[in-house]
Formats: structure tokens, sequence, C-alpha cells
């Protein structure tokens, strides 16, 4: 399973951190996606496994086609038959925030899981690897204030 995005080639974008050029390539594909995404394309997709919580200790992953793109991160969820296909929304200007799991569970096998908070509810997901899962949170971060700043300046004008 891998991300079926292609980021454009990345524009010089200064280094802020000077930590690593690693984290500089991260930095200047993720600015360059976001910023320059070709028209009616989306910012990223790909698959990730979604953690289902059925009771206390029960626990299972789903695979589900992931897409960012515009003010939504969109989710595609098998219905009751194999044909039934339904895309969840995730509203990007309600999510709280998005974070790497936190410490302790990562070193329990989850090194490349995430969550996402809304006010509804918890998302936790899993790429295919710790680089994929950088790149989901570093693009769902940058979308989120995006949305969030879109939806600011569209709250001010009405008033």
């Amino acid at each position: 399973m891998s991300a079926s995005w292609k980021p454009r080639p990345p524009r010089p974008v200064p280094s802020s951190s000077g930590d690593s050029p690693q984290w500089d390539k991260v930095c200047e594909a993720v600015i360059t996606i976001i910023t320059n995404p070709q028209e009616g394309q989306p910012l990223m997709e790909g698959r990730l496994k979604e953690k289902q919580v059925r009771w206390k200790f029960i626990k299972r992953w789903k695979t589900r086609y992931f897409t960012l793109s515009g003010n939504q991160l969109l989710f595609r969820k098998s219905g009751k038959s194999k044909d039934e296909l339904e895309d969840i929304p995730i509203e990007l200007s309600k999510v709280q925030s998005v974070k790497v799991v936190a410490r302790k569970r990562r070193e329990r096998g989850l090194p490349r899981a995430f969550e996402i908070f809304t006010d509804s509810k918890t998302y936790v997901l899993k790429a295919q690897d710790e680089k994929h899962a950088e790149e989901w949170l570093q693009c769902l971060n940058v979308a989120v204030a995006q949305a969030r700043e879109r939806e600011n300046r569209e709250a001010t004008t009405y008033l």
C-alpha cells in the first residue's frame, strides 16, 4: 500500500529550522503541495488504516482511502454490501488538532500513527511507514490552519 499522490517539484524555500536537510525537504514539499495545488486536484491522497474500537478490548484496523482536498478530508468507507461505498467528510475547520500518537503508545508498535481530534470524534490513523505518516501529519496541519484562516476571513467579511 502506498500513497498515490505526486508532489510537484519543490520551489526553493528558505530553511527555517536548519535542523536537517531531510526535514527541510519535507517542509519544502509540504509548502509546495499546499500553496500550489493544481486546479481540481487533491492535495494528498492514499490509503491509511483507521482504528476501529467496537468494545473496550476489541480494536481493529480498517483500511480506508483518504483524500485531502479543499476544506475537507474525505475517506471512503464501504457499506453493508461490497458495491456500496460512502464518502465520509471530516471538515478541516472543525479539527481541533492533529498530533502524532503519544510516545508510550508509539513504543508499543504505533510509530506511524497519528490522531485527528474533532469536536465529536477522535480518529486514530496509521500510515504504511513513518515517512508517509510524517507527510500526512504535515499536510493535515497546514490544511487545517488554512481552513481555519479561510473560515475566519469569511466570518469577518459578513460582519
